[in-house]
C-alpha cells in the first residue's frame, strides 16, 4: 500500500525546490490560519488570494469573525507573501545585515494595500460588511524559509547569528502591527 503524500510533505518539497514556489505555497496557507490571526477567534468568513486592489494585488486576505471587547466583529487580516526560495536579509557593511529587496518589496506592497482598503469606500469592507476601519489589520509577510534567510558569503553560524540580531531588530521595529514569518514556520505550524 502506498501512502499518500500529507499536506507537509508536499509543502516541504516546495519550500525546499530551487524554484520561486510562491503561489503554489500558498494554497497551503489554509491550513495554517490559525497561525495567521492575531484575536480570539469565533469563525472564519473567507479567505481570498490575489485580491484585486487599485494599487495591484494583495496576495492573501483573511476575513473572520472574532471577539473584541467583549463583543464579535469582523475584521479582515492582510498577508503579503514572497516565496520560501527569496532571502529576508542580505549582508551590509560592517556585522550587520539589511533587508532583502524582497523583504522591502514586501513591506512596501502591504503597507499601500493597508492604506487602500482601509479608506471609506473599501469595495472588500463594504462586501463584507466591515464598518469601522480598524478592523482591517495587517497580518504581515510570509517570506524565506529556514534554509536561506541571510543572502552573501558568510559560513552557516555566523548567518544564524547576524538572522537573529537582525530579526530582533525588525521585530522591534514591527512592533505589535507586523508580524515576519518564514515558509518554515508555517510548515511547522501543519506538522
Amino acid at each position: 500500500m502506498i501512502l499518500s503524500e500529507t499536506n507537509y510533505d508536499k509543502l516541504k518539497k516546495l519550500i525546499e525546490d530551487k524554484k520561486n514556489r510562491e503561489l503554489q505555497c500558498s494554497k497551503y496557507l489554509k491550513f495554517a490560519k490559525d497561525l495567521l490571526i492575531k484575536d480570539t477567534l469565533i469563525d472564519y468568513i473567507n479567505i481570498e488570494n490575489e485580491r484585486r486592489l487599485h494599487l495591484g494585488r494583495s496576495d492573501y486576505v483573511i476575513i473572520a469573525k472574532v471577539v473584541s471587547f467583549g463583543d464579535s466583529t469582523t475584521r479582515a487580516y492582510l498577508w503579503e507573501l514572497k516565496a520560501p526560495q527569496c532571502h529576508i536579509f542580505q549582508i551590509d557593511k560592517g556585522n550587520k545585515l539589511k533587508p532583502s529587496k524582497y523583504l522591502n518589496d514586501a513591506e512596501n506592497k502591504l503597507l499601500y494595500y493597508y492604506h487602500e482598503m482601509r479608506k471609506d469606500g473599501s469595495i472588500l469592507r463594504e462586501e463584507y460588511e466591515i464598518s469601522n476601519t480598524s478592523d482591517v489589520r495587517i497580518g504581515g509577510i510570509i517570506i524565506g524559509s529556514e534554509n536561506n534567510r541571510v543572502k552573501g558569503d558568510l559560513d552557516e553560524g555566523e548567518k544564524i547569528r547576524r538572522y537573529h540580531i537582525a530579526r530582533a531588530v525588525k521585530d522591534y521595529l514591527y512592533g505589535d502591527k507586523i508580524t515576519l514569518k518564514t515558509w518554515t514556520e508555517v510548515l511547522n505550524q501543519l506538522k
